[in-house]
């Protein structure tokens, strides 16, 4: 969900061997293009009910299951959201590879992953599970923060991080985006600068 008519380009090479030829060197283009009439690209997003809401319309008008990539800057701010797959009525098969694609493009520090339940149900499936499990470790080799991966219906949400947080998190949001958080974000990406 991008707005605007602008094009960014990235150009990339890579090598092909034709018939035994030393390696010819051929160059590609990958292209972002921003089409549509949704603009978040001013929105912060701070909590997993802030990212919920921008999906909520959206699951009452499917009829299948839906899955969304919401790529997000260091700050939280929205970069872009693109629906990566519509499956039946009750699954959505998700390569994880292609849940980074657009992150990788945009330069994002984080995702949030959403996908809708048609049946009404936020409750969670072991599949639903193992992918966020998955996602996470590509996201950690990557470095590109997992945030959450979100279920979501016309009304309800559920966030699998904030479900299987760690109880000493007194309940408290755990990814809210806060002051200190930001600060401690930015003391740390000095020190690494330095190293």
């Amino acid at each position: 969900m991008y707005s605007g008519a602008t094009t960014e380009t990235f150009p990339a090479v890579v090598p092909a061997n034709k018939g035994g030829e030393m390696y010819k060197w051929q160059k590609y283009e990958v292209s972002i293009v921003r089409s549509t009439d949704t603009d978040v690209s001013a929105t912060n997003i701070t909590s997993p009910s802030a990212a919920a809401e921008l999906f909520h319309q959206y699951a009452k008008e499917r009829d299948q299951e839906s899955f969304w990539v919401m790529a997000l800057s260091q700050k939280n701010q929205v970069l872009g959201i693109q629906q990566l797959y519509q499956g039946t009525v009750n699954g959505s098969s998700v390569r994880v590879g292609e849940a980074f694609r657009l992150a990788i493009l945009m330069n994002a520090a984080a995702i949030v992953v959403v996908h809708n339940h048609p049946s009404g149900s936020v409750a969670e499936s072991d599949p639903d599970v193992h992918m966020t499990m998955s996602l996470v470790e590509a996201g950690s080799v990557l470095d590109i923060e997992v945030l959450d991966h979100l279920i979501v219906t016309d009304t309800e949400h559920l966030s699998l991080r904030a479900k299987f947080a760690d109880p000493d998190d007194g309940g408290v949001d755990p990814w809210s985006v806060t002051e200190e958080f930001d600060h401690a974000r930015e003391i740390a990406q000095e020190a690494m600068a330095e190293a």
